[in-house]
């Protein structure tokens, strides 16, 4: 095939993956198919970063790792491929290995703030909050409207003990997008660790009207919690106690 019979493939097969995106199946059929149709290296290895992506949309991460390593195989410059392999190694819980393939994906691409905010979020994840933070950090430089580096970033300020800072942050996200559920729901949790209770009930009543769920891990509702809370406000007015249920975020 020619060069420029390569660039229509790979320009077709795209375009048709990702009309089929709502069917990744589909999608997958579609890059098998390009794969087998051409031996030139740099449409390779863009179809199987493709195909990666496809089998990282349905959760079958070891496969999808395989076609990202072939992708990196074939051009080792492919930052996409170093920061998907990342993201496959993150859901893994390989928080080194995505560590990695995130700094491989930042020497190629300096500017981009989501690669270092996925960075930050593996850091994160394996509970070096301080690391996190400066790539967050770097991530909002880059691009201050980054509302997903502004939550996370708050969330490990709030893990360090940061509390005033992560409000901050989670005011910002808001101010960003004001309607991030994620963000109200933070920046609840950390007025009620500050003892702000009425400031928190306010935040998770405005999680619940965005359509916010459960807390993560929690069996306690949000609803129940706004509950409780509403309760402590009325104790710490009338001096008497509600019950206490077992809720983690408890100040």
């Amino acid at each position: 095939m020619s060069e420029q019979e390569n660039a229509l493939l790979l320009w077709l097969t795209l375009k048709h993956g990702l009309a089929a995106h709502s069917d990744v199946n589909l999608a997958i059929a579609y890059y098998n198919s390009a794969i087998e149709q051409t031996n030139d290296p740099a449409i390779l290895a863009n179809l199987y970063l493709a195909r990666g992506c496809g089998y990282g949309e349905k959760g079958e991460n070891e496969r999808a790792i395989a076609d990202y390593i072939e992708a990196i195989q074939l051009d080792s410059t492919l930052s996409g491929a170093y920061e998907m392999r990342g993201r496959a190694y993150k859901r893994l819980k390989l928080y080194d290995q995505a560590i990695s393939d995130y700094s491989q994906a930042i020497q190629l691409e300096p500017n981009s703030s989501e690669i270092y905010r996925n960075r930050g979020d593996a850091f994160s994840a394996k509970g070096d909050f301080a690391a996190a933070i400066a790539d967050y950090d770097e991530a909002i430089k880059r691009d201050p409207s980054n509302v997903v580096a502004y939550i996370n970033r708050g969330e490990s300020r709030r893990s360090k003990g940061l509390l005033n800072d992560a409000i901050e942050d989670q005011t910002k996200a808001i101010e960003l997008d004001p309607k991030s559920a994620l963000a109200y729901f933070n920046r609840g949790a950390t007025f009620n660790e500050i003892r702000e209770y009425e400031k928190a009930i306010t935040d998770f009543e405005k999680y619940l009207e965005l359509g916010g769920g459960k807390i993560n891990g929690n069996q306690l509702s949000t609803q129940e919690m706004i509950t409780f809370l509403k309760g402590k406000v009325a104790y710490l007015k009338a001096k008497e106690p509600p019950n206490k249920p077992r809720w983690k975020f408890w100040a």
